[in-house]
Formats: structure tokens, sequence, C-alpha cells
């Protein structure tokens, strides 16, 4: 059964509670922030429940009756007597009226989630009846994590709307006005002084405001949503447009805010793909709009992920921007195949380096210094040119019998580790029939295995 959280207007409303113990008292208790008028019906209301001071709590003392529940919003079965609940539920349905049955999922109209309310931010969080636990777990996630006053921010955020719609005409630089009124709410824990808003006024309002929005260059990590940073999948959340490469986990994607824009504008091989200039031109024509543009970049944004040309074009046009790394795949998919890229009495330096490149041959390195190097030599996107690596090293004198491992799929659940001698790694891919993307890594510490058994 899916359950979808709407959220209802309750304040004055009539609900009905049937039972007088624990279970009801719990329910009235969360049921009273949001000020509906809650009738109790039960043979015997306990003393915690008459206790309670709440001018809109009605308590009758009496056995149920089918005409109790004439004229309300919803009904709460929570009395001790399983058949009682039951037959509630079954009258609540036929007349259509929203019923939740204590410990009977199945007699369950709605469900009661784990709450948390900040003045006038709410949230709901259920799992089904699956784990409660989980759901009182993502509630102190948020207490801790959100302004012990959110009230007073809330009321600052909804009266400062009027003043911005009156003294900034365009829709977009409103919000982005307003968005950064919020920031500015979490950062200070509170609400802000009249100076400090009316410094935000002057620099969005002003008339010499330039009309660029803000860039945030940001890597993804390989793959798997969760290798990306903590700062990183902030900027996600609060994206207007996220302009993404391929390789990017729809996870990562989903975290985004509804409103926000999703431009693809990935490159692999064989598919229609937009060039670099065309994406660097995409970024900043987002950002003049105004917008803040996340442009998300599987690994790093600089190993070999030409973040520096983007940055390039933004400068050209004056659009600020910022760089949030991300873990790189030299580094993360040969430790996914328990491969150390550096380890101790084997390798004492890392060497990437692209193994694609736009030269007429596809690779247009050094081999004879890569060859002399005795550190770990990892090639990321070089799997056409494999064969070609491999021949210029030992041509350049690396040993034929030096360890290499070639491994495809990274953090998918399709990836496959080939490990051979430098001299047999192509024959070994190409019977294997590994596919692109790959990363290559060729040195003693290719020899190790040092994945959880």
């Amino acid at each position: 059964m899916g359950y979808f959280p709407f959220f209802i207007d309750i304040e004055n409303k009539k609900c009905l509670i049937v039972g007088g113990g624990n279970v009801a008292l719990r329910k009235i208790k969360k049921l009273i922030p949001y000020r509906p008028a809650i009738k109790v019906v039960a043979e015997k209301i306990s003393g915690d429940i008459r206790s309670i001071a709440y001018a809109g709590l009605e308590l009758i003392e009496k056995k149920f009756s089918p005409s109790d529940i004439d004229d309300v919003l919803f009904v709460i079965a929570a009395t001790d007597n399983v058949s009682l609940n039951a037959e509630i539920s079954s009258l609540c349905r036929e007349r259509g009226i929203l019923v939740n049955s204590v410990d009977s999922k199945d007699d369950c109209g709605f469900i009661f989630p784990s709450l948390y309310k900040n003045g006038g931010l709410s949230a709901g969080i259920t799992t089904g009846g699956a784990s409660p636990s989980l759901s009182a777990k993502c509630r102190n996630i948020l207490e801790k994590n959100l302004p012990e006053d959110c009230e007073s921010i809330l009321d600052f955020l909804s009266s400062i709307r009027p003043e911005a719609k009156r003294r900034i005409a365009d829709g977009n630089i409103r919000s982005a006005f307003l968005k950064e009124c919020m920031e500015l709410c979490l950062s200070l824990n509170g609400v802000p002084s009249s100076g400090d808003v009316e410094a935000l006024f002057e620099k969005y309002a002003g008339g010499d405001r330039k009309r660029s929005g803000f860039v945030h260059i940001v890597g993804a990590g390989c793959s798997q949503a969760d290798l990306i940073t903590v700062r990183g999948l902030e900027l996600i959340q609060n994206a207007d447009v996220i302009i993404y490469d391929d390789l990017i986990s729809d996870k990562l994607l989903d975290m985004a805010k509804e409103s926000c824009r999703k431009i693809y504008a990935g490159k692999r091989g064989g598919r229609h793909y937009m060039k670099q200039d065309e994406i660097s031109a995409l970024i900043v024509s987002e950002a003049e709009k105004g917008q803040t543009v996340v442009r998300l970049k599987g690994g790093d944004p600089f190993v070999f992920g030409r973040g520096g040309e983007e940055i390039l074009a933004l400068r050209e046009k004056e659009i600020d921007y910022d760089v949030t790394p991300g873990i790189t795949s030299a580094i993360a998919i040969p430790a996914e195949a328990g491969i150390p890229v550096t380890h101790r009495g084997l390798s004492r330096s890392l060497h990437i380096i692209t193994g694609h490149t736009d030269s007429p041959d596809g690779i247009s390195e050094n081999f004879e210094k890569l060859a002399a190097l005795d550190g770990t030599l990892v090639f990321l996107m070089g799997l056409s040119n494999l064969e070609k690596i491999c021949s210029g090293l030992m041509e350049n004198g690396k040993d034929k019998n030096t360890p290499a491992a070639v491994i495809s799929g990274g953090n998918s659940k399709n990836k496959t580790t080939v490990r051979a001698a430098l001299g047999e790694i192509a024959a070994a891919c190409r019977s294997e029939g590994v596919k692109s993307p790959v990363t290559i890594v060729i040195g003693p510490v290719a020899s190790l295995d040092l994945r959880c058994e």
C-alpha cells in the first residue's frame, strides 16, 4: 500500500478519538499543535487525558455509538478492543470518513507519520509501518540540523515577500533574493537585522546589479550517489539548474528540488553529445539568467574533467563561481577493486594520465619518461588505446611482467576487473570482452586485492 503524504488543514476541524488510555493520550498530544476540535469518547478516560489543558478538547465517558462519527473529518480508533476498532473502521469506510485504527494497518485509511513541527514548518515521515525506528531517526536528523526557532524565521520570510514583490520586479531576481534571505537566516540561526535585509535589497534591487547568477562546479564522485561530498549534495539540493555529465547517478538528480531544471550534457563514444564549447556556452547562458547553476561532473572537475575550461568561460563573462572537488575515478575505481594506488614498499608515487586524446594516434604521451617511473600509472578513458599504451611502455623499457589491471564498470553493478602482466593484459581484456569506460592501473600495486572477503 502506498501512503501519499497529504497535508490537510485540521485547525478547528472536528475529529473523534475512541479510547481513553495511553494510546489515545499520545494521539491527542500529536494533534494539539495543529489545533483541531477533539472529541474523546470512552467508557473510562484516564486522569492524564483529563489533565490536558486544551480548550478544543471535549471528553465524554460512554460507550461508542455509530452516531459519534457524525460530522467529523477523521476518526482514530484507539481502544484495546480489536473487534471494536475494526467495527469503527468499517463504519468510517462505509461513510467515506478517514480513519486510523491503532495496531491494525489493514483497517487504516490513514496512518500517523513520525511528526516534526517547528513553528509553521511541519514534516511527516513514514516507512509505511515497516520501521517506525527509521522514521524516528529521520525526524531526529531534522531536529538536530534545523534552527530551534523556525517560527520566527518563517514569519520573517513570509513578511518579506510583499516588499520583495514591490521592490524587485524581475521574478528570477526576486526568487534569488528570497533564497538568499532564507540561507542568511539558516546561517544566523535566526532572523537577520534590518540592516542586513536592506543590504540584500540593495544587492538585488539596485539598478547597477548584474543579472548573472552563480555557478558551482561540482565533482559528483564515481557512479554511486553516496560518493559525493556533503557540500556537493547541499548544492544539488539548492540548484535552479543542473547541467550534468554522463555516468551521474539518477539518485543524485532525484535529490534536486522539484522546480530544478536538469540538462544532460554528457559525452560517450558513439553517442551524440555536446561539444565542450557548447557546454561552456550553456553554463554561461543559464547563469546570465540569474540562476544558481550546478555543473555536475563525474569524478573530480579538474582531473580530465575540463572544469578549468568552463571556469575560463565564466571568467570571460565575469560570472561568479566556485569549485567543489569530487572523488576522482583514478583513486576510487582502483580502490573498489581492492587496489591501493600507493602502498609502502611498492609505490611511493601516483601518475594519472589520459588514455585518450584528440591527436591522430589517440594518445600522445612520452612513453620513455612514463616507462622509467617506479610508481603507479593510472590511465583513464584508455580502452581503445590499451595495446598502444602497453606496447609503448614495454618498447621504452617497462618490464613486460609488471602487474596490470583493467577495471570496467567502476562502481556499477556490472563491474569487471581483469588482472594480468603488462605484456598480456590487452589480450586478456579482449578475451573477457571488457567494455568502456575503464580505469587502467599499471605497477606493482595492481597485484594487490584488498577487498573485504
